[in-house]
């Protein structure tokens, strides 16, 4: 008998036994399954330009929601038009 020959059937056992390991997780943890809470995001936008857009659609059609997200949508405010280390 060859080397490799010896070591087919402890091979085989130890596939088998993750099969069945993974056979279980998938059919005891499956009943478990609860819907969460939505996930919240943020999303910043800094400009009023049309690549915003979607966003905007998105959140007025409620989009979001329907997908199972909870959008924030706010606009940030630039502090300044020139920055004061240029001068």
């Amino acid at each position: 008998m060859k080397p490799f020959e010896k070591s087919v059937p402890f091979v085989l056992s130890i596939m088998k036994s993750v099969l069945l390991f993974a056979l279980f997780f998938v059919l005891v943890g499956g009943f478990r399954v609860h819907a969460g809470e939505a996930p919240s995001v943020r999303a910043n936008y800094a400009a009023f330009s049309g690549a915003f857009a979607p966003l905007w659609i998105a959140a007025d059609r409620n989009l979001f929601t329907k997908h199972g997200l909870s959008v924030d949508l706010r606009y940030i405010a630039p502090k300044s038009r020139h920055h004061k280390s240029r001068r």
